[in-house]
């Protein structure tokens, strides 16, 4: 898992049967992952993280909740932990997010590694443990904060650590005073429980059996790229065509036009509409009068970038890539899903009927104005009907599809094998 300069915040739990690198501003409270964790930027958790492979923190971010890895554990950058336990041998199964790490005298890496003015609060290693610079222990603290099975190699200019180790204490640096807060016990020993792998169970799935249940189905269709609607107030259930009103140079391109309507001289390099635009539904805003929607026939891949769409549940066929804007939908794809740039999705339920529920706000449009799925203010009266009924909120709609942000992939056949699609 890559956020890929993407935020994502309320987030609870986060598991990966990989590795994982969150960056610009995230927030969670537990993470477990079978690789690394890599945090950067000011990413900030809260209540634990569990690694097979190792964690690192970088560039100010904070890991104050109690961090555990069966690697090691690297602070840098002014990185912050809590509790650290590590092993300093990584089980990692994934991509590798830590890069190099430095070893100890033993020709093995250290099982904590602190550097750049990084700090933890306390630090159990069954192998050894650096500092760089940084201190271990809270703020004023002379208790023991520091035990570890092997060495500690101190190449500080300041900092404090008080505690035990059982392998030599390898001072470096001018702080001559850690002789004295550093007691050395041979064969002292450490109990630390290896982190578990982590197993998701995952239902089949495949993005072509609910595509009825999408309330603006996406293909291309003889060059066009044509757009199934259904069940969605405003709009009457049909096919229609995307087209742009060239000739009023209108703010939103992407008007739907009745497949009935196409004009005579429509081409799909240059769609054309019997009905003016102006007597027609868009579905999007864009960003500076672009267009919404684009597609790479080269590579099957649909790009949405612009401020938002009409909310409900949108499926593409192929590829799809969300880039930027404030949405209020379940996005299915039949293959891979990726985001970039400023984004921000609310799923239908998480959003609700109004985006508020007595004083809690829950999800706000591209204005900040306060808006759900049924009352939106960007796409007033255009609400998927599945999940609005009169002045209620159908959250077990369509068997729960409104718990989902995202939903990628397909089936290659009968048997699932292969199975096409990631997120």
């Amino acid at each position: 898992m890559n956020t890929g300069g993407n935020s994502i915040t309320g987030v609870n739990t986060i598991n990966s049967t990989g590795s994982v690198q969150l960056g610009s501003g995230s927030s969670f409270d537990t993470l477990r992952a079978n690789g690394d964790v890599q945090l950067t930027g000011s990413v900030s958790g809260q209540a634990s993280i569990q690694a097979r492979g190792n964690v690192c923190v970088t560039g100010g971010a904070s890991a104050r909740g109690v961090v555990k890895a069966n690697g090691t554990v690297i602070g840098d950058g002014s990185g912050s932990f809590g509790p650290v336990s590590a092993i300093g041998v990584s089980d990692n199964t994934g991509t590798q997010r830590c890069g190099t790490l430095v070893n100890d005298a033993y020709g093995v890496p250290f099982a904590v590694d602190l550097r750049g003015n990084s700090r933890a609060d306390s630090v159990i290693s069954k192998g050894s443990v650096r500092i760089a610079s940084g201190s271990i222990g809270l703020s004023g603290s002379t208790a023991d904060a520091l035990r570890a099975e092997k060495d500690l190699s101190d190449t500080n200019w300041g900092g404090t650590q008080y505690g035990e180790i059982g392998g030599v204490l390898r001072i470096s640096g001018s702080n001559p005073a850690i002789a004295t807060w550093v007691r050395v016990t041979p064969g002292l020993t450490v109990t630390i429980a290896p982190v578990e792998p982590i197993s998701i169970d995952t239902d089949t799935f495949d993005a072509r059996d609910i595509e009825e249940l999408a309330n603006y189905a996406f293909k291309i269709v003889n060059g066009y790229k044509q757009v199934s609607v259904r069940r969605v107030n405003g709009l009457a259930d049909g096919n229609y065509f995307l087209f742009d009103d060239l000739l009023n140079n209108s703010h939103y391109k992407d008007y739907l036009c009745p497949i009935a309507a196409r004009a005579a001289n429509s081409t799909s390099g240059t769609p054309r509409c019997s009905t003016p635009a102006t007597s027609l539904k868009t579905i999007c805003k864009g960003e500076n009068n672009r267009t919404c929607f684009s597609y790479n026939s080269g590579s099957s891949r649909w790009t949405i970038a612009g401020k938002g769409l009409a909310p409900g549940v949108i499926w593409f066929e192929g590829d799809l890539e969300v880039s930027s804007g404030v949405y209020f939908n379940t996005f299915v794809s039949t293959s891979n899903i990726n985001t970039s740039g400023n984004l921000n999705v609310y799923a239908p339920n998480f959003a609700g009927y109004s985006g508020q529920v007595g004083g809690v706000i829950y999800s706000r449009d591209d204005q900040s104005r306060i808006s759900g799925i049924c009352a939106n203010q960007s796409f007033p009266g255009l609400y998927p009907l599945q999940f609005c009924t009169g002045d209620a909120y159908q959250p077990n709609a369509n068997g729960g599809i409104g718990n989902f942000a995202f939903m990628a992939g397909s089936c290659g056949n009968a048997d699932c094998s292969p199975y096409v699609g990631v997120m």
